[in-house]
């Protein structure tokens, strides 16, 4: 219900004001300077049409952290109920990724340096809550997941995780907020993925990393999304991954096809010692995986190849204990069973096939296992059973 006295202002404006955020935490403050914002005919009269929801006019330019700059351009409806209403085209250019530490650190993303550019526009008001971002992109950062379950965050995560996606299993109603990234871009940078539940923990990690990801959505029935990414795997070996994902109509509906070739495997040691318990001295590994997920049926192959592999050296493990030295000449050992002689390689190939295990999961939880597994069983193929003599 409107006032009963109307409420009109021409003009309000800012010159140069300043706005910063404190973290409760010895992190560095978020500093908005150099701010200018104007909003004209702000006003209590109710609307007519679709044409005055947002009667006033509003633009805003400031820096963010010394080096970001920011843009605003659109209308609103300060008074609006339950809330103010905004529509317009935001640009933000060569933010400081470093700004949203304390954002991200809460689910447990650690970031290091770089910059953040994004363009599009926004709806936020009582009668639509919709983001559309025409770009986003990251540049020269190094930025890590860090998978802890002693981490409160990390926990918090995954309960909202497994909630979000039983409550998407049991209703198709459409987001509160309609989120859209028409691209998405990831350049020279270092991506990677650290896993402190093992020991000794590890990081996996892609870098120069050059990914771009179009069309994504939060809205299960818009079109389709594909990926794209390319990069070093550990710093040596050529990675490329490409995806396309489907409207989830009956389940998470997508393909994947990754190349990894002429990875240093000792770039990979303390991952094989977290799940092998056994470091190599050298090798290549290269690891080929193609696979499908449809009305919960998946289909694929998988394929590792190894070269080169030597996993005992007495230089390197003068110091270990007997029984430890004993197991991973079986190790090389039984590489030497697989070889290929012409080529010096080591190659299998499993056919991938089944049932999703549980239909409510996400997409990205499908996805994950499926890599998950395929990988550490094409990373340590049949190494346990040898040792242990079931063959």
């Amino acid at each position: 219900m409107k006032a009963i006295y109307p409420v009109m202002i021409n003009l309000f404006e800012i010159v140069d004001g300043q706005i910063t955020y404190s973290d409760n935490s010895p992190l560095k403050q978020v500093r908005i300077h150099d701010l200018q914002f104007k909003a004209e005919n702000i006003r209590n009269v109710r609307a007519k049409d679709d044409n005055e929801r947002y009667p006033s006019p509003v633009h805003l330019k400031a820096t963010v952290l010394d080096t970001g700059k920011m843009r605003i351009d659109g209308h609103a409806d300060f008074l609006s109920k339950p809330h103010m209403g905004v529509k317009g085209d935001a640009v933000l250019e060569e933010v400081n990724l470093e700004v949203f530490e304390p954002f991200l650190r809460q689910i447990n993303i650690a970031v290091n340096g770089g910059t953040g550019s994004l363009d599009g526009s926004v709806e936020f008001s009582p009668h639509a809550k919709v983001v559309e971002l025409e770009r986003l992109s990251i540049r020269n950062t190094r930025i890590d997941y860090i998978y802890n379950p002693q981490s409160g965050a990390t926990q918090k995560v995954e309960e909202k995780t497994v909630k979000t996606a039983k409550e998407a299993g049991e209703t198709a109603k459409a987001p509160e907020v309609l989120f859209k990234i028409n691209q998405f871009e990831i350049d020279d940078s270092d991506v990677g993925f650290v896993n402190k539940s093992t020991d000794p923990d590890y990081r996996l990690y892609v870098t120069e990393t050059q990914f771009r990801l179009t069309e994504f959505s939060n809205h299960k029935t818009r079109g389709t999304t594909e990926a794209d990414l390319k990069g070093n795997w550990m710093g040596s070996g050529n990675l490329g991954v490409s995806a396309q994902f489907r409207p989830e109509k009956q389940g998470p509906d997508f393909d994947l096809a990754i190349i990894m070739e002429k990875a240093q495997l000792r770039s990979m040691n303390d991952l094989l010692r977290a799940y092998g318990n056994f470091d190599v001295k050298e090798g290549l590994f290269s690891f080929y995986m193609e696979v499908g997920v449809k009305h919960d049926e998946i289909s694929g192959y998988v394929k590792p190849l190894f070269k080169d592999l030597k996993v005992y050296d007495k230089r390197q493990d003068k110091d270990k204990k007997l029984f430890r030295k004993l197991y991973e000449g079986l190790v090389g050992g039984i590489s030497k069973l697989l070889e290929n002689r012409p080529r010096d390689e080591v190659a299998t190939q499993a056919d991938i096939s089944g049932k999703v295990e549980d239909p409510e999961s996400s997409t990205w939880e499908v996805m994950a296992r499926l890599i998950q597994n395929a990988f550490f069983q094409a990373i340590l193929p049949g190494f346990e059973k040898e040792l242990s003599g079931d063959r």
